[in-house]
């Protein structure tokens, strides 16, 4: 019943995807109409009140710039319907008179009109200058992503989307401006720019356009050069030592729904797909996991996002139920290119939860509040699978109310601890904390610390049946560990930005301790050291140079066995499309 209900779930993504731009929203008519019908009333009121010819808005000493439209990328609804009030019409586009006290108050006139203004004309007298009224004491930051301050030009350049959150806390250069948390984040817009496959796709199908339906994705080629012959596993994701590989080539089909907005409910989907050595980590057995878990091949394809969203505003501050595939929430990193700091991964990173599959409930309690709860199928396994177990997933995300602090954590995976199936069966709890030194959001710190355990496992955890490689000659299933098998990771990023186009990362600490062996076949003390470099070049590209040095306490866990530390140089490369 369990697997039933999850596999009717998965199918709803695609459905979705078909039947969108037959759903395309289609602009209200009309509200320009009675827009300048009340403006008019309102200028015969005036003349009435003032018993003088009328003035013309355009002549009056003070006036308002126009306020453009909701940005091509932005979540924020392009007008506000149901008002009968253009979103253009503000209260200092109406007439005023001499020696008569207003009967309200400009600040409390844009709940009416829909509008919200960057810039207001002071006088029109010499030397007088634009003002930022309603920007005044706010960040200059306007909660974009990494791939959100480098894009097109929104039609509403230099005006800072709409938010029903905190401002973004972090600089744009990171990876994210966002602490992590749930995704999407509720409140927060959607900044990402068009990119080229999008931009050409929207040319010639308009629905999809007004469906908000992207289609992009990169390609992430690299090259490490170490001191070992045949495999650098346990380090990841760049396994193949002194040759090019291509580490992941994505192509993402997607829909966010707007969670700024809190009158309608709305819906989305993202439909991810890898191809490149990167699917060795992110396999879920039972979705196409046989090119791994049977064949051991260096490359393959591999579906890890496959999921809808719906978002529910009325719930609190605000709802998105996620169900699907998605990835594992807790993590600084992710499986995905350009959501980290460093070309490599962490040690503990590599051993935790990748994927889930199951259904998860976010609720935003406000601002510094959210809640994540759910069941999925158990730690990288589908539903269908017979290593699946029904798991409880139950995360908080806060965030301080000086923004200069969050925290997110609590269990990712519950159920009976049991391995079965071949599988891991990972029972994890996570904490992070994320805590930014500036105010710009330049220079950042985030810890993160698990534990991870389950009982009667095998040495080496999820069994890889093919056939011994020179990437990875480990395979088949290893001795059994009797009672638990523990594992404690903690890890450290600090990243500075050093100009427009570079920041630096720092990650001084990465230990795992395998205490029996089960994550990576060797029981001992793990622990890396790594910097690195990363240059934008622009919105679609970026290099991450990185020197990194790592050691194990007392085992040989690197080149197949052979070696117990590692120093290597490793490099890689974004390009989007």
């Amino acid at each position: 019943m369990f697997a039933g209900l999850i596999a009717l779930l998965m199918s709803l993504p695609l459905s979705l995807t078909l039947s969108a731009a037959a759903h395309a929203q289609t602009p209200v008519a009309g509200l320009t109409t009675q827009a300048q019908s009340l403006q008019e009333e309102m200028r015969q009121i005036c003349l009435l009140m003032e018993q003088r010819p009328a003035v013309s808005p355009a002549s009056n000493a003070t006036t308002a710039a126009y306020i453009s439209d909701a940005g091509e990328n932005s979540q924020a609804p392009a007008k506000h319907s149901g008002v009968g009030i253009s979103p253009r019409l503000t209260a200092n586009s109406i007439p005023r008179w001499k020696n008569k006290k207003e009967p309200f108050e400009f600040a409390d006139f844009n709940w009416l009109t829909g509008a919200f203004r960057t810039k207001v004309e002071a006088s029109s007298q010499p030397g007088s200058r634009a003002v930022d009224v309603d920007n005044v004491g706010q960040s200059k930051k306007t909660g974009q992503s990494d791939k959100t301050n480098k894009g097109t030009a929104p039609a509403n350049a230099g005006k800072a989307p709409d938010r029903r959150s905190k401002p973004a806390p972090l600089d744009g250069i990171f990876p994210s401006s966002e602490y992590i948390g749930p995704t999407p984040l509720i409140g927060v817009p959607d900044t990402d720019p068009v990119y080229p496959m999008t931009e050409a796709l929207w040319r010639l199908s308009p629905a999809l356009k007004e469906s908000r339906i992207k289609v992009y994705g990169w390609v992430n080629p690299g090259i490490s050069v170490s001191t070992s012959d045949e495999s650098n596993i346990p380090e990841s994701y760049a396994i193949v030592p002194n040759i090019p590989q291509l580490d992941q080539g994505i192509l993402r089909f997607e829909r966010l729904p707007d969670t700024v907005q809190t009158d309608h409910i709305d819906w989305g989907f993202r439909f991810t797909n890898l191809y490149g050595i990167d699917y060795r980590w992110t396999t879920s057995q039972g979705w196409f996991s046989g090119q791994l878990l049977k064949h051991n091949r260096l490359y393959g394809w591999d579906p890890l996002e496959t999921y809808g969203l719906i978002y529910v505003p009325k719930v609190a501050k605000g709802m998105v139920i996620k169900f699907g595939r998605y990835i594992s929430p807790p993590d600084i990193e992710a499986q995905l290119a350009p959501v980290n700091y460093l070309f490599t991964h962490s040690l503990m990173f590599t051993y935790d939860s990748f994927t889930q599959t199951g259904v998860n409930a976010a609720v935003k309690l406000n601002d510094s509040w959210t809640i994540l709860g759910g069941i999925h199928a158990g730690s990288d396994v589908a539903p269908w699978n017979e290593a699946a177990h029904p798991t409880g997933l139950f995360l908080v995300r806060w965030v301080s109310k000086s923004n200069n602090d969050s925290i997110f954590g609590g269990i990712n995976s519950a159920n009976n601890g049991r391995f079965k199936g071949f599988h891991d069966n990972l029972q994890q709890s996570n904490i992070t904390w994320t805590h930014r030194f500036n105010e710009k959001g330049t220079f950042v710190t985030a810890t993160e610390a698990y534990y991870i355990w389950q009982n009667r496992a095998l040495v080496g955890g999820t069994v890889n049946f093919g056939p011994p490689r020179s990437w990875f000659r480990l395979t088949g299933p290893g001795a059994l560990i009797p009672g638990n098998a523990p594992a404690i990771g903690v890890v450290n990023y600090t990243a500075i930005k050093l100009s427009k186009r570079n920041f630096i990362t720092l990650r001084p600490i990465d230990y795992l301790v395998d205490v029996k062996g089960e994550r990576t076949g060797f029981a001992t003390t793990l622990s890396s050291w790594t910097v690195g470099l990363t240059h934008r070049f622009g919105n679609l590209m970026l290099i991450r140079p990185e020197l990194r040095y790592e050691h194990a306490f007392s085992a040989k866990p690197w080149d197949n066995g052979r070696r117990n530390n590692q120093f290597m140089f490793a490099m890689d490369a974004i390009i989007r499309f």
